[in-house]
């Protein structure tokens, strides 16, 4: 089973086998337990693109989280999101495979953009996160490792932000994104990532220009992941 000092990876083309592999090896069944537990499944969709220009979370790596928890009998499974405060989460659910994807396997999906929001005590910080948080007992971060104009490294911390409703996204930004970033960690707690290290654009949030790897890795410390990802990118 991993533990959290650990980041297990697997490589190849075949994403939905992989991730699924990858789970299995991880022991994540044994982590969640109760089979009446209320799982959810964050990717990141910020805007209508498809997941191989080195943006959004391909929809086959959580296509092979769904068919794992299914295949172990987890059944009430959620994925959530909300897009950027340009776009609508709407057209990037359908423009990037994921309504599909919801039909195929029968999951619901939470537009964040349209939850409402209730106010946390973020360590100190009050912060503004969507409804849909409290009806999650464990949350599945399935993040991509990309560059970001702003913090220069986006991965597990900052897409929790598309957990937030649009106001206290543009918010973080004139708060200068690090610190709240930092304090939302302690709002909403994720229990297990599933890294999307596939073809990210180590420049741009967007994508536009991936740079391939074909890489899932899995972990449970949101911190090692994104230490580990600017470690990648040679960032100190």
């Amino acid at each position: 089973m991993i533990t959290k000092n650990q980041i297990w990876k697997l490589y190849g083309t075949d994403f939905t086998g992989m991730t699924k592999k990858l789970l299995e090896e991880t022991e994540l069944a044994a982590l969640i337990g109760d089979k009446k537990t209320r799982i959810g499944i964050k990717p990141n969709l910020v805007v209508p693109s498809p997941a191989e220009f080195g943006g959004t979370t391909h929809p086959e790596v959580v296509a092979g989280i769904v068919e794992y928890l299914q295949d172990h009998g987890f059944l009430n499974i959620t994925i959530v999101e909300g897009s950027w405060v340009g776009d609508r989460t709407s057209e990037a659910y359908e423009y990037c495979g994921y309504r599909a994807l919801c039909q195929k396997y029968g999951v619901p999906f939470v537009d964040g953009q349209k939850e409402k929001s209730h106010a946390v005590d973020c360590a100190g910080m009050k912060l503004n996160i969507i409804d849909a948080v409290d009806r999650i007992d464990f949350l599945i971060n399935v993040p991509v490792i990309k560059g970001h104009c702003q913090t220069r490294v986006t991965c597990a911390l900052k897409n929790l932000k598309g957990l937030l409703p649009n106001s206290e996204k543009s918010r973080f930004h004139r708060m200068g994104l690090h610190k709240p970033i930092a304090h939302l960690q302690a709002g909403i707690h994720q229990d297990f990532i599933v890294v999307d290290h596939i073809c990210g654009d180590l420049d741009f949030e967007e994508g536009g220009n991936p740079v391939v790897r074909n890489c899932v890795m899995a972990a449970l410390d949101p911190v090692l992941v994104d230490s580990y990802a600017c470690h990648l990118m040679q960032y100190t």
